[in-house]
């Protein structure tokens, strides 16, 4: 989410929240250059996340505010859980701490049961939709994330089949009770090419993955 903020016409350090001032948070950074000395790179923070563009003159700033940066994310690492998971609701049950990046997690045993899961952090807006910036002053706030047990699931769906390629794929179900708070997908051309062979082949094989790859 891009957070937009009124700065200090006195001191672009300080911008407005709620009914007063808060000051950045500055990191400073050596940056190394080859045959020169290090430049340090002065990194300013908002209470939301890293700034991405000020201008003094104009007494406005960008923030980004991002799940991947929220305590704990640490992306790809609750993977280690996950890969110890020996049945399914406790695969789904490692992912309710995965937060960032958001993925789809699919699961086979040696049972022959085959699931899906959504994963990740899912902030919930109370009144917007991260569609477009929005003032940093204090009235869009995160109203912390959505219960990871509710997130999409399946287990040996009809079909036979799990098929995923970063399409839109969120169930028309759960969209009656939730918003997607993603807006950008991948072309659903390669999710239809999978679905359409898979679904017409009684088996599977090693040698027909290689051929649709």
């Amino acid at each position: 989410d891009l957070y937009v903020y009124d700065l200090h016409p006195d001191d672009p350090a300080l911008y407005r929240y709620g009914e007063g001032w808060e000051r950045m948070r500055t990191v400073i950074e050596p940056v190394d250059v080859r045959g020169e000395a290090a430049v340090d790179t002065h990194l300013a923070f908002t209470r939301h996340g890293p700034v991405i563009w000020s201008d003094a003159k104009a007494c406005r700033a960008v923030a980004v505010r991002t799940a991947l940066l929220e305590p704990g994310a640490a992306p790809y690492l609750h993977g280690l859980k996950v890969m110890r998971a020996t049945s399914f609701d406790a695969f789904r049950g490692s992912l309710a701490g995965w937060s960032a990046p958001s993925v789809n997690q699919v699961y086979a045993d040696v049972g022959g049961d085959i699931g899906w899961v959504v994963a990740g952090a899912d902030p919930r807006r109370p009144n917007w939709d991260g569609l477009l910036p929005v003032p940093g002053d204090g009235g869009y706030e995160w109203d912390g994330f959505l219960d990871p047990a509710t997130h999409p699931t399946a287990l040996n769906p009809i079909q036979g089949f799990i098929a995923t390629a970063n399409e839109f794929n969120l169930p028309e179900s759960w969209l009656e009770t939730y918003e997607a708070t993603g807006w950008e997908w991948s072309n659903d051309a390669r999710a239809r090419r999978i679905k359409a062979v898979l679904g017409r082949q009684p088996a599977h094989s090693l040698e027909d993955s290689m051929a649709l790859q």
